[in-house]
């Protein structure tokens, strides 16, 4: 009896003891999941940024900052505007012609000549407006009545004016204006016969055409032209029609 009572109170406390074991395991095992499970987390939030952030710079284009943004366009802008002067300024440019005339003068033992450099500005390939300077160089051979006192040789210069228009081809119209420079006798010594020359302004206005011939930038051309406003014995030209030939480029 007292065997079967010893090993009854055994077996229970054995059971018990048991039971404690397998509670304080299956808690153990519990929180040893636990820890596990909540120490990956952190692994894994941070798989997940770097995806994020890798996605992010496959799918996003680049940033520009704006300043750099600002000063790209600004630089842009500024190359457009210097290409787009630069077309106008060779433009102008093309427009100019430079070039001159040799006139020759013969009538009655007299003879000029005549260098005329002159720069045009073509408002249209047709039109042009252009300045220039003459100067000549004559003699007069001629035999003049007593009383008459003529300069037998000099120098006459002066600035001018002009513009040519081509109606058709080669056809060509030119009105050119040019005061010149004149020596006259203004006085006699009537003990020496001695005489003083002085100068005077003289305006010519000389009208007409011809034909000017151009081929690509350069032209020559042969006018004959019309002093409308010449005065006998006192015009440079011995005679109102006056002849030009040159070339220009």
């Amino acid at each position: 009896m007292i065997y079967k009572t010893l090993y009854c109170i055994g077996l229970f406390n054995f059971t018990a003891i048991l039971k404690v074991m397998t509670k304080f395991l299956l808690s153990a095992f519990f929180a040893i999941v636990s820890v596990t499970a909540f120490a990956q987390q952190p692994s894994r939030f941070g798989n997940e940024n770097e995806e994020k952030e890798q996605n992010e710079r496959v799918s996003a284009p680049e940033e520009i900052p704006e300043e750099e943004d600002a000063r790209y366009n600004s630089n842009q802008s500024n190359q457009r505007q210097s290409s787009s002067s630069a077309r106008r300024g060779n433009s102008k440019l093309d427009r100019w012609r430079f070039g001159g005339n040799i006139g020759l003068g013969f009538a009655n033992n007299y003879f000029y000549l005549n260098l005329a450099p002159r720069a045009y500005y073509l408002v249209k390939p047709n039109f042009a407006l252009g300045a220039g300077f003459s100067w000549y160089y004559w003699s007069d051979n001629n035999d003049y009545p007593p009383g008459v006192i003529v300069k037998k040789n000099g120098s006459t210069y002066g600035p001018s004016l002009l513009s040519w228009y081509n109606p058709i081809g080669p056809l060509t119209l030119q009105a050119e204006y040019e005061p010149l420079n004149i020596e006259f006798a203004q006085s006699i010594d009537p003990n020496t016969g001695a005489v003083e020359y002085g100068r005077e302004w003289v305006n010519a206005l000389l009208l007409g055409g011809g034909i000017r011939q151009q081929s690509g930038r350069a032209n020559f051309f042969i006018l004959a032209l019309y002093d409308v406003l010449y005065v006998t014995g006192r015009s440079f030209y011995p005679s109102p029609w006056v002849l030009r030939i040159g070339v220009g480029l």
